[in-house]
C-alpha cells in the first residue's frame, strides 16, 4: 500500500491510500497518525465503498456503506468505534432492515418492512434474537411495553 500525503492543514495531514494497481482506496485526514475527520472508501472499481467520520482513529457518527453500483446498502450511526442506535439496512426485493444496536451489539428491535410496510418484527438482547413476529399485532400483545 503506497501513501500519498497530499497536503498539511495546522496538525492535520491529508492522506490518499493507494492499492498496488495505483487506484485510490481510501482517502481522508490524519492528525498523530490516527484516523480523524471526514474519510472516504473505495471498491476497486474506483465506486465509493463507505464514507464517514474518525475521531481519534475510532469510527464516530453517520457512516454510510455503498455496495459496487453506487447504492446506500447501509447506514447507521458509530460512538467508540461501534455501532450504536439505529441501523438501517437495504436488503434485496425492496426489503428494509432496521436493527437497534449498543456498544455494537444488537440489542432491542429488528423491524423488517417490505415497500414501506412493517411485516417482521424481531427482538434482541446482546446479539441474541429472543423472539421473531410475524404478525405486528401478536407482537404488541406480547410486548405492550415496546417503544419503536
Amino acid at each position: 500500500m503506497l501513501l500519498i500525503m497530499n497536503f498539511n492543514q495546522h496538525d492535520k495531514i491529508y492522506v490518499r491510500e493507494y492499492n498496488a494497481n495505483e487506484q485510490v482506496i481510501a482517502e481522508g485526514w490524519t492528525v498523530d497518525n490516527q484516523k480523524s475527520d471526514f474519510w472516504r472508501f473505495y471498491h476497486s472499481t474506483g465506486v465509493l465503498k463507505s464514507k464517514g467520520n474518525y475521531l481519534n482513529g475510532e469510527k464516530k457518527g453517520h457512516w454510510f456503506f455503498y455496495d459496487a453500483n453506487n447504492k446506500v446498502k447501509e447506514k447507521g450511526n458509530f460512538k467508540n468505534d461501534k455501532r450504536n442506535s439505529w441501523w438501517v439496512f437495504y436488503l434485496q426485493n425492496d426489503i428494509v432492515e432496521k436493527i437497534q444496536y449498543v456498544d455494537g451489539e444488537k440489542q432491542g428491535y429488528g423491524l423488517l418492512y417490505k415497500d414501506g410496510d412493517l411485516f417482521e418484527v424481531k427482538k434482541y438482547d446482546k446479539n441474541k434474537m429472543m423472539g421473531s413476529w410475524t404478525s405486528v399485532f401478536r407482537f404488541k400483545m406480547d410486548n405492550p411495553n415496546a417503544l419503536f
